[in-house]
């Protein structure tokens, strides 16, 4: 005996098996992306570091084989902890009667004011450069900071040029030796 099924029969016989297979090899799961939501804001992300930054000026003037004194003033973002000041002159600068590293307990002020004493012999800029540490509890976060000390008259500046769209360009010397190696 045979059996003849309708041709429409067969096609939905046929397109529901294949359906049935095509979901059954699939085991993946499906991630639902939700829709982002408008009214959130974008994180300020800061720069990381101690909340600590230099007030006073940042370039500092003095005479050479003369002693000057100035003081750092720092604004510190912390009221609570303790402030550690660790002071670096670069080379042919000399601090003076005053504590290389330093350690101050913060308080409900944020200004800190110390007192530093520089000495060069040789007319030049150099720099102090200035470790701030802030430790809080078990937490500890630093900030690198320079105070530019210029020694005498400060030298011509390079020339300075423009390019077309109308950047500077600073043209610097330089020594260039040619070897046929």
């Amino acid at each position: 005996m045979k059996i003849f099924y309708p041709t429409t029969t067969l096609f939905t016989a046929l397109l529901f098996t294949c359906l049935l297979l095509a979901l059954c090899g699939c085991h993946e799961k499906a991630t639902v992306m939700a829709e982002p939501n408008v009214n959130l804001k974008p994180i300020k992300e800061a720069k990381p570091g101690a909340a600590i930054r230099l007030i006073s000026n940042t370039i500092v003037s003095i005479k050479a084989k003369q002693t000057s004194q100035f003081e750092l003033i720092f604004d510190v973002g912390d009221s609570e902890g303790l402030l550690n000041i660790k002071l670096s002159p670069t080379e042919g600068l000399d601090v003076v009667d005053t504590q290389m590293i330093q350690s101050i307990k913060l308080s409900s002020a944020n200004t800190i004011k110390i007192p530093v004493t520089l000495h060069a012999a040789i007319d030049g800029r150099y720099y102090l450069n200035i470790q701030a540490t802030v430790e809080k509890g078990d937490s500890l976060s630093s900030r690198n900071l320079a105070l530019i000390v210029q020694v005498g008259a400060e030298k011509e500046k390079a020339n300075v040029f423009k390019k077309a769209s109308g950047e500077n360009v600073i043209s610097l010397p330089a020594q260039e030796t040619i070897s046929n190696k």
